[in-house]
Parts: C-alpha cells; structure tokens; sequence
C-alpha cells in the first residue's frame, strides 16, 4: 500500500525499505555499547557525589550502595528513553499510519535500553540487592525484544 504524500519524501533516518545491513547492526551494538560506557561514567560520578556530600553513604552496604546506584540509573533511563519515543513516534509519523514499520529513530533508543537492561544487570549482579533474582529476570525478558528488534535477522523495525 503506498505511503500517503507527507510520508513519501525521503528521509536520511527514515528509509522507506531499510533492508537488514551489518552497517546497521553495527550502529545499533555501537549505540549498546555507548550507553553502557555514558552509564558507567554517570555512575561513578554519581558514587563519587554521594561519598563527598552525604557521609553516611560510605558506611551502607554493598547491596543498599547497589540499590542507590539502580534508582539513578533507572531514573536517568526513565526521562530519556519515553520522551525520545515520544519524538520518534512523531518524527516516524506512527500516529498517522500505524502499520508504518520504519522508524530508525525508535532503534536508537531501544539500543539505550539495552545498554541499560545489560548496565544496571550488571549492578544486580555485583550488588545483590534483595530480590535481585527477580529485577535480573525482569531485565532479561524486557530487554529480549529489543535485542531481537535491533540485533536480529531481520535488521530492526523493518520487515
């Protein structure tokens, strides 16, 4: 079915056929891999911030410096990732045409929340917080759509 005229013109993020490429897998891991980096620096700037201003954090267990660690780093994940959605449902016209399955702009930031699923797993694992089991296997199956949507054969968000 064609596309209605507004969404005709071509569109350097939005590809009308994207077909599955390694350049694009190879964004999309990058993207991974860059939001594990920016969240790593984030959290030890965060550690380093709440050692100097608030001294009882230095005395807090592992598992509650852990539990503090994940509620920023899921705060920060929170704003970003819903509003860049917010912006690549408009950008991508979804809410004109639904059953429009090009958006490269919603793969970036489904790369954001893998690299945050993988981030704050690794918290969980260092951290062990109560119930870590739990938020790990939550991690786990959140984060498998988005692997397969962004990593898998079929190149992301195209059919």
């Amino acid at each position: 079915r064609p596309l209605p005229h507004h969404m005709a013109q071509a569109h350097p993020l939005m590809p009308q056929d994207v077909p599955f490429s390694m350049r694009r897998t190879v964004i999309n891991v990058m993207v991974i891999v860059s939001t594990i980096t920016f969240l790593g620096i984030f959290n030890e700037c965060m550690k380093r911030w709440l050692s100097r201003r608030i001294p009882v954090y230095k005395q807090l267990s592992t598992a509650k410096k852990g539990m503090m660690q994940a509620v920023f780093v899921s705060s920060l994940h929170a704003l970003v990732v819903p509003t860049g959605l917010l912006y690549s449902m408009a950008a991508c016209h979804l809410w004109d045409d639904i059953f429009n399955n090009t958006c490269r702009q919603a793969e970036i930031f489904f790369g954001i929340s893998i690299g945050y699923f993988l981030f704050d797993a690794g918290i969980l694992l260092c951290a062990r917080y109560p119930l870590w089991q739990i938020f790990l296997l939550h991690h786990t199956v959140a984060l498998t759509p988005y692997a397969i949507n962004n990593l898998g054969h079929h190149g992301g968000f195209s059919t």
